[in-house]
């Protein structure tokens, strides 16, 4: 039996526009969902694909009709981004790796591996 997979885009999203979706919120409590979308800080259909990201790990939460504040673990990194820059992205690796599983192996994987990979967005 032949299989055909069809591809599916993923828009790349750096993180640049992850950061400035974070100070958005931080600078905004209470944002709504178009909005961001109007501002090209979320992408997709609905909340959005960087909305439903951050609200998966902690970092926002979505309330009425689709209304973004931070949480205590957003307001923690907003206020690291307005401060330190080595601290927000050492808080931000935290995050990620304990609450996503797959950048927990990726990151476990590069680290078994020693200096042969480049970890210089953390660094």
């Amino acid at each position: 039996m032949l299989n055909i997979q069809r591809s599916i885009p993923i828009p790349r999203i750096s993180l640049e526009k992850l950061i400035n979706y974070i100070l958005s919120i931080g600078e905004n409590p209470g944002i709504d969902c178009s909005t961001l979308k109007d501002r090209g800080l979320d992408i997709g259909k609905g909340r959005g694909d960087i909305t439903r990201f951050f609200q998966r790990i902690g970092v926002i939460e979505v309330y009425g009709d689709c209304n973004i504040r931070l949480t205590d673990t957003g307001n923690m990194l907003y206020r690291a981004l307005n401060m330190d820059l080595t601290l927000s992205k050492m808080l931000f690796h935290l995050i990620l790796y304990r609450e996503l599983p797959h950048y927990r192996l990726l990151i476990n994987l590069i680290s078994e591996e020693g200096p042969r990979v480049s970890m210089s967005f953390i660094d």
